[in-house]
């Protein structure tokens, strides 16, 4: 085992990450490292603080360092401009090094909509040549879908399952890593194949090998029950308190999973004093690490002034807006409703600003449908006309007749039946 692979299995981040970097643009090994290193959004995460020197290298021309920037600015978007900076990036670093990486994950890009509307095609299109290019990200990413059945991908774990068995024998025969991501695949696909155990094994496998999101799906299926309540909180500490020492930004949630109201009232004031600080220093964390549930979480607090926080309106809004901006389509729809429900939102932002925020909901597959479609109808999303013809209306149209079926079949009310007089009779 070479001097890389010991610090990326002992999660040096950082070093592995620098010690890569060395004649990467002539040393494949390192390459191969380098890229599976940023694939992981926390493995990026814990690279901002050498953000700077990055930067620094990439506009020397690295384009192994634009691809860092790209992957900084996609998962920890700072701002409006994080859009354009890493769409530029992306380019760069597979035109002048041919990164293939850099193809499937902007493919990503346009499927979540984030230069202006999603194009589902446009991502299966380049995710597939990114593949055939020999991407480990795209990939990784049509076995995510095949698994799942999403993106106009037909459902087939057992054949995911299959293919991820053959990749990792190969990388082993030739005496390579395989990418730990591959293990967590796996375990995706035990779950929808109701394999938990096998499942929690290969969660297991994949966090000992350096992918550190593996631990929250192996506490949450091995200690949580169908609805995502702890059940065993002794287990889901210990193996949360792993994750938190690698810096997984989902070790952060561990606090706001295991809280509720009624245990929160029966502390004493010290203890319940102790629990506010310990909720936002770890979702203020988890937030700057790019978790996009934890600012949902503290906007949730403050709306409803819960754990000690005060009610604070503009808080709420404030961290749902930072949820946003990392994508996570609850803190959008949660935008959509205190301004159009609750109005509870600062005054600056007006119906328009919801329904647009409704729109970004539904590119990242957020249940705010109806929202879209009543927008659209008051004449505020015309901008948006042509996807919301082709693709959401005609998805609002099937959602209501199968809604009209249901109720039908409840009630036993296929249809109005004409009496031979020729009237309707509901009841006959």
């Amino acid at each position: 085992m070479n001097s890389i692979q010991q610090l990326i299995l002992d999660y040096k981040v950082r070093e592995a990450f620098w010690a890569a970097a060395e004649d990467i643009e002539h040393n494949e090994d390192h390459q191969r490292y380098f890229l599976s290193l940023l694939r992981q959004r926390n493995n990026v995460a814990l690279l901002q603080e050498d953000a700077a020197r990055i930067n620094q290298l990439a506009n020397s021309g690295n384009p192994y360092m634009e691809y860092a920037v790209a992957r900084l600015h996609d998962c920890i978007p700072q701002s409006e401009s994080s859009n354009r900076i890493k769409r530029d990036c992306y380019i760069s670093a597979y035109l002048n090094a041919r990164i293939s990486d850099a193809r499937a994950f902007l493919a990503l890009t346009y499927r979540d909509g984030d230069y202006g509307e999603a194009d589902v095609a446009l991502y299966r299109r380049l995710t597939k040549v990114a593949a055939d290019e020999g991407s480990e990200k795209a990939i990784q990413q049509e076995l995510r879908d095949a698994i799942y059945g999403q993106f106009e991908k037909e459902k087939a774990p057992e054949q995911a399952y299959d293919k991820i068995e053959q990749i990792i024998s190969k990388a082993i025969r030739n005496h390579e890593v395989p990418d730990p991501i591959y293990y967590s695949l796996m375990g995706d696909a035990d779950i929808q194949l109701g394999r938990v155990s096998n499942a929690l094994y290969n969660y297991e496998t994949a966090a000992r090998k350096g992918c550190s999101s593996a631990y929250f799906w192996q506490a949450y299926y091995s200690c949580c029950d169908d609805n995502g309540n702890v059940e065993d909180r002794e287990e889901f500490l210990n193996i949360m308190d792993k994750a938190r020492e690698v810096t997984a930004s989902e070790a952060f949630l561990a606090y706001p999973m295991l809280i509720y109201e009624e245990l929160y009232d029966d502390l004493a004031d010290e203890d319940k004093a102790a629990i506010h600080q310990s909720l936002f220093d770890d979702l203020r964390y988890a937030s700057l690490l790019g978790e996009s549930i934890a600012p949902l979480y503290l906007g949730g607090y403050y709306e409803e002034g819960l754990y000690g926080f005060p009610r604070d309106y503009g808080e709420a809004w404030k961290w749902y807006s930072a949820g946003a901006l990392l994508r996570e389509p609850s803190c959008f729809s949660a935008l959509v409703r205190m301004i159009l429900n609750d109005r509870t939102a600062p005054k600056k932002y007006d119906e328009a600003y919801a329904y647009e925020c409704a729109y970004k909901a539904l590119m990242l597959r957020g249940d705010t449908l109806q929202t879209v479609i009543e927008g659209y109808r008051k004449g505020m999303l015309d901008h948006h006309a042509a996807p919301i013809e082709q693709i959401y209306l005609p998805q609002f149209e099937q959602k209501m007749e199968e809604e009209l079926n249901r109720m039908e079949e409840i009630t036993g009310d296929d249809e109005d039946e004409e009496d031979d007089d020729g009237r309707y009779d509901a009841y006959s």
